[in-house]
């Protein structure tokens, strides 16, 4: 564990460093030096760090060998990072060092064009535990980072970019499909009114949700895992559903009291859908909480934004540090049980199995 709070402890001292004044030579500085630290983190990590990490040790490793046979059951996107990987000859150590170097560029890149603060987004990133969790569910994780980064074409209305971005996205999990219509969301006006008519038809859709899960199940039934893995709710269902709800509750506020702010609404629209896949995900379709993750991760951005929205200079600082010090907590905890960080903990480097 001792290593994500180093990992935590200088991302605070590089914000205190460099962040002390707005500059964008500083935040660029302050994300390379993140970026370095996660990357190394990520990419140095043993087999036995990350449920996953050593499944794809294997397969890289069989790969190698015998290129037919990572085919079988592998998305073209990730079939084409080992073919890149091995026509250099590295091993599969270095599996991990791209998996984590394409996850961190995606999501600091994002942060660095939609956060409102953000080495405050890069501290969520951790404390959230997405980081763990882009080490344990890795082909999952980078593609949420795709789909995080493509949040850019939604707001600048290029729908092609979009396309394309959640195609590369689908070619490394076949789960980013489900996301193309999101483009949608770029075509409404937000004002309240339609707020109020898109909750309508979000709970249409809810109420057909297993008559819509049933369809897509027939075409991909890979898929009806996501039926049943009780224990992936467990502990972190229920922490996410707390977050999410928290930060819903926020953005109630901050909406309420703002003149129309797109980019605050299409956020506070994806952590709404966090929510409910978290909540149908309490009700028997535990995995779907993988599925939440895709939305959950704007709440690195949606936070910041709501807290940097508050005109009270005192009470900003206090919702900054309640959010800080409660997410401290959270992923305190989350480390020292272990409970939905995937087998992130404890941590070894590879040159130390």
């Amino acid at each position: 564990m001792f290593i994500y709070y180093l990992n935590l402890i200088l991302i605070m001292f590089w914000a205190m460093l460099l962040l002390h004044r707005d500059s964008k030579v500083n935040k660029i500085t302050f994300l390379i030096l993140c970026g370095l630290q996660l990357v190394l983190i990520g990419g140095l990590r043993g087999s036995s760090v990350g449920t996953d990490t050593g499944s794809y040790i294997e397969i890289y490793n069989i790969f190698y060998h015998d290129d037919f046979v990572i085919h079988v059951g592998n998305e073209i996107g990730f079939v084409a990072l080992m073919r890149f990987l091995r026509f250099f000859n590295l091993d599969a150590q270095w599996v991990l060092v791209a998996t984590t170097l394409m996850f961190v560029l995606l999501m600091l890149k994002g942060i660095y064009h939609f956060s409102t603060n953000v080495w405050f987004s890069v501290f969520l990133l951790m404390t959230f535990a997405f980081y763990n969790l882009s080490i344990h569910l890795v082909r999952q994780f980078l593609t949420i980072a795709i789909f995080f980064y493509g949040y850019k074409y939604i707001l600048n209305k290029n729908f092609i970019k979009y396309i394309l971005a959640m195609l590369v996205a689908f070619s490394i999990h076949n789960s980013a499909i489900l996301f193309l219509p999101l483009y949608l969301f770029a075509l409404f006006n937000y004002d309240r009114r339609a707020m109020l008519k898109f909750f309508v038809i979000l709970s249409i859709f809810l109420f057909n949700f297993y008559f819509i899960f049933g369809l897509i199940v027939t075409f991909f039934p890979r898929y009806l895992v996501y039926l049943d893995q009780e224990s992936m709710f467990r502990f972190t269902g229920a922490s996410y559903i707390a977050i999410s709800m928290s930060a819903l509750l926020l953005g109630i506020v901050v909406i309420f009291k703002t003149k129309n702010n797109k980019m605050l609404n299409l956020e506070f629209t994806m952590i709404l859908f966090s929510l409910i896949l978290t909540i149908i995900a309490a009700n028997g379709f535990f995995n779907l909480l993988r599925f939440a993750f895709y939305f959950q991760i704007f709440s690195i951005i949606f936070i910041p934004r709501c807290i940097s929205l508050i005109n009270n200079a005192k009470i900003r600082t206090i919702s900054y540090l309640f959010v800080a010090l409660t997410s401290i907590a959270f992923y305190t905890f989350t480390l020292s049980t272990g409970a939905g960080v995937g087998g992130t903990v404890p941590y070894v480097f590879f040159f130390n199995e």
